[in-house]
């Protein structure tokens, strides 16, 4: 008589062996308005992912030249499918940030190089020499634009694609510009919303001139020497 199958022994697929601090979380956005903020809290969140989760990355070497392990493909495909993924989206949202805070408007969509088209040239130009500044060969924006417009998408559903490239370097540059971008060279919301809440036919104008105003050297020479002056004044009466 044949002996039936042991349904009954210890195999089991993958368990979890703890939560996170926190189980369960109700993570609402209680106002009506999306600000820049809101989105670059976000951007952050992945980008700390992203950058906690690089210790895992290890380069595959197998000395002699042998077949490289079973066990060490991981390394080659899981990990940097994971990373990419976190830092792309970080890109993407800085993006959508960026955007929402000089035009008002915002944006839907993954793709890096629509996104990109959409911001004031001279964004774009301080993206592409920061790239430029650390060692991006002059001429070749748009390649590498290219090659990393999709990447978030390809990169989640990577087993359906013949191959792709990750350049990790280049979406590191990308987010460091759009954060410097986001920190230091965006109209105060404040006042952009005021605009946008206005409806005016001249919205756009409205906010292109508060951004001239960044770019404007002598203009912000001059507003920091008043920035000065009224501290030193402060200070004095203290």
């Amino acid at each position: 008589m044949a002996k039936s199958k042991d349904y009954t022994n210890n195999k089991q697929g993958y368990r979890f062996k703890k939560l996170p601090a926190y189980g369960v979380l109700n993570i609402n956005h209680t106002s009506n308005t999306i600000t820049p903020n809101d989105i670059y809290a976000y951007a952050v969140a992945f980008r700390d992912v992203y950058e906690k989760s690089k210790a895992l990355s290890k380069k595959v070497s197998v000395p002699g030249g042998y077949p490289i392990p079973v066990d060490d493909w991981k390394f080659v495909y899981s990990i940097p499918q994971a990373l990419v993924v976190q830092l792309a989206l970080s890109n993407e949202l800085l993006l959508k940030a960026v955007l929402l805070g000089s035009t008002g408007k915002l944006e839907r969509g993954h793709g890096m190089k629509a996104l990109l088209s959409k911001l004031d040239p001279r964004y774009r130009n301080y993206i592409e020499k920061h790239l430029v500044d650390n060692g991006l060969k002059p001429g070749k924006w748009s390649e590498v634009i290219k090659s990393s417009d999709n990447i978030f998408v390809t990169a989640r559903y990577g087993y359906e694609n013949g191959g792709y490239k990750v350049d990790f370097l280049t979406l590191q540059l990308i987010n460091e510009a759009l954060d410097d971008i986001f920190n230091f060279k965006l109209p105060d919301w404040s006042n952009v919303k005021e605009i946008v809440d206005k409806g005016a036919s001249s919205v756009n104008t409205e906010i292109k001139e508060r951004i001239d105003l960044i770019f404007d050297e002598k203009y912000q020479k001059w507003l920091k020497g008043e920035l000065e002056e009224f501290e030193r004044i402060f200070n004095a009466e203290d």
